[in-house]
């Protein structure tokens, strides 16, 4: 059973992780684009890090299933920072 608290640490540690990784980096290395952190994925594995954004991962410049394989942790920004629907006003 998980341990809400843990949870809400893992995620916070995982959010500070990929915006270090966009100040960082700044922009995509594979097309270019800024990075933003909603819009930017982390792979993380034991020796090495890399972060592109979603468009490069959904054109599939990088492959997220060989990097699963080869041990890579992955972090989503759209998952990592959901999209609230704001309320209309009348």
């Amino acid at each position: 059973m998980s341990d809400p608290i843990f949870d809400g640490l893992e995620r916070t540690m995982k959010r500070r992780a990929l915006e270090y990784a966009c100040g960082r980096a700044i922009t995509c290395p594979s097309c270019g684009h800024i990075l933003d952190r909603k819009r930017a994925v982390l792979l993380t594995g034991k020796r090495a890090a890399g972060i592109a954004c979603v468009d490069c991962i959904e054109k599939q410049t990088i492959n997220l299933v060989e990097m699963r394989e080869a041990g890579f942790e992955i972090d989503d920004g759209r998952e990592l920072y959901p999209t609230r629907k704001r309320a209309r006003k009348a």
